[in-house]
């Protein structure tokens, strides 16, 4: 099961640094597009798309691989 999950986080980090190429792709494409055509590619979703899918693979690389320690209860309140 570990090495399914190395192997997954490995696979998402590619992804993750493809689409920062990617992203560096529409860039230049934004760049050098024409002005003043009457259909516009909105460049800007793509983008904004781009990032909103890397940020959920950093999420999700980012997260605890363990549950998450939470402290005891003190359970006495008598004093």
């Amino acid at each position: 099961l570990a090495d399914n999950l190395d192997a997954e986080r490995e696979r998402l980090a590619v992804i993750d640094n493809e689409i920062t190429m990617l992203k560096q792709l529409v860039a230049k494409a934004q760049a050098s597009a024409p002005s003043g055509q009457r259909v516009k590619f909105h460049y800007e979703w793509l983008i904004a798309d781009l990032e909103q899918m890397q940020q959920g693979i950093r999420d999700h690389l980012n997260s605890p691989r363990q549950p998450r320690q939470v402290p005891a209860l003190h359970g006495d309140y008598r004093q």
